[in-house]
């Protein structure tokens, strides 16, 4: 049997894993007891590629964290990355982020180097998730990775004292079936792509970048009238974009700069 790329998530129900295809379907999973398990890497909600195999019967994995996935032997040629969103690359050495990245990451809460590094690697795993969901909805996949850094780290947790679940917080005040598909990357990806995509379009007579920002203080804010208020300030210069940070994240109430700068500097 030829080699498959998969990725997988411990699940945060019950210890056990999911498996997706690298088309984002999930195609597999089970407890901790049924078979081997990616080992424990110190964070249960990593995003970890994989490769298996079936070898006499027996499954064999391969577990590559944070990279992109190993390549597989089968004969069959794998087709080269898509050239419209393709992963982004470091601007420097492994492990070395520019420093507006860091700085970006720092207001979102991740003040040392490698808290910051670890949260761009897990998005930058799933890039392959949030490039379906983004072109689903004409949303770049930037945005999406850095809402899902400044919401959880791009961690598949559950938040807000409990309400709050999987990488973008889908709170189960807004949706209360949140817990019952927020926690499948693929399928929150794609919620938040259309969430921000259908916010956008409240926005759009100021044009796609003041759209998008005003976008991102609704996913966070809600309170689309005042949104559009603050963007008409901006749009005739009575304003700057920080304006939109009022009312966000509160305690960081710095939401809608923070995350357009991730987006920007470190992808």
């Amino acid at each position: 049997m030829p080699l498959e790329d998969f990725m997988f998530l411990t699940n945060p129900h019950g210890g056990g894993y999911w498996a997706y295809n690298d088309g984002g379907t999930r195609v597999d999973s089970g407890s901790g007891g049924s078979r081997t398990v990616v080992p424990d890497k110190g964070d249960p909600f990593d995003v970890v590629i994989v490769n298996r195999a079936e070898t006499g019967g027996f499954w064999t994995w391969i577990a590559n964290y944070g990279q992109n996935p190993i390549p597989s032997p089968s004969k069959t040629p794998t087709p080269p990355p898509s050239q419209q969103n393709p992963a982004p690359q470091q601007t420097a050495q492994q492990g070395q982020l520019s420093q507006a990245c860091l700085d970006a990451l720092a207001v979102a809460g991740f003040k040392k180097p490698q808290e910051a590094q670890d949260a761009i690697n897990r998005a930058k795993a799933a890039w392959d998730i949030l490039t379906r969901a983004g072109g689903a909805h004409s949303i770049d996949p930037r945005i999406l990775a850095a809402l899902g850094i400044r919401e959880t780290g791009f961690r598949n947790i559950t938040g807000d004292h409990g309400h709050g679940h999987g990488i973008f917080q889908f709170d189960d005040h807004s949706y209360p079936d949140a817990r019952n598909w927020a926690y499948d990357p693929g399928t929150a990806a794609d919620r938040a792509s259309a969430k921000v995509a259908g916010l956008i379009q409240s926005f759009t007579k100021f044009g796609p970048e003041l759209a998008v920002a005003g976008a991102l203080r609704g996913y966070n804010a809600g309170h689309v009238r005042a949104t559009g208020r603050m963007l008409g300030r901006i749009a005739n210069g009575q304003a700057g974009v920080n304006i939109l940070d009022r009312g966000t994240a509160p305690g960081n109430p710095t939401y809608v700069t923070d995350v357009l700068a991730i987006a920007k500097n470190c992808f």
